[in-house]
């Protein structure tokens, strides 16, 4: 009988339910992918039949594979990035970062964009596995966040001018 991790809640059918600390943990490594490798990147934006607004990221699948997220979660994943990109505005996550979701909204409105995506990550198991698979990741490009944002808003700009 091995001792749960402190991350992990408590064990039902081998299904550990994750604790708050491990949500929260999971929620904030998404906040920032979706800040650094989605927004600034939408390559084609269309309005179908004046009331369908369709979005094309064309790093959507480089960065779900990137970050290896669960293939269950991927739809999910790409769902909560849209909500993200429209609730909090994509300017603000290019300007800001993640900062712009933890500063702007309020724990409830944050927990509610990325609860679906949580609930289709698994257990605390699956949750724990992800954060540990993408430390180093993490650790090179979300830490460097703030000054791959400034890169992207030149980019922007010089396609602007």
């Amino acid at each position: 009988n091995s001792s749960p991790s402190l991350l992990s809640g408590s064990s039902r059918n081998n299904n550990k339910k994750p604790t708050f600390a491990l949500r929260v943990l999971v929620q904030e490594r998404f906040a920032k992918i979706i800040a650094a490798d989605i927004a600034g990147f939408q390559s084609h934006i269309e309005i179908k039949n004046n009331n369908t607004l369709s979005v094309t990221v064309n790093t959507m699948k480089e960065t779900t594979d990137k970050w290896s997220i669960p293939k269950r979660a991927r739809k999910a994943f790409r769902a909560a990035a849209f909500e993200v990109l429209f609730f909090v505005g994509e300017h603000g996550l290019v300007t800001r970062g993640a900062n712009a979701l933890f500063d702007d909204l309020s724990p409830f409105e944050f927990h509610g964009l990325f609860a679906p995506l949580l609930a289709a990550m698994g257990d605390a198991d699956v949750m724990e596995q992800w954060l540990e698979t993408t430390d180093v990741l993490a650790d090179v490009d979300l830490s460097n966040e703030h000054q791959q944002q400034r890169t992207k808003v030149l980019a922007l700009t010089k396609t602007i001018t």
